[in-house]
């Protein structure tokens, strides 16, 4: 693996954090936040740095 290769897969984890995110909140919505919304908040950002974690995993050992 690249480190460009790298960097696609690193946007594209990103991307879909943006995405989920996007999908389960209205960027204009006047409502408060509430205990499942933040729930939902840290589980999506364990999933991208997750994602950020293995990709990194495998870049460094493509590197070996």
């Amino acid at each position: 693996m690249t480190v460009h290769e790298l960097d696609k897969r690193l946007g594209a984890a990103l991307d879909n954090f943006a995405s989920e995110m996007q999908a389960q909140y209205d960027d204009y919505s006047k409502e408060h936040a509430v205990k499942g919304d933040i729930a939902e908040l840290s589980r999506q950002t364990f999933y991208a740095l997750n994602e950020f974690r293995k990709e990194i995993i495998s870049y460094l050992n493509a590197q070996q």
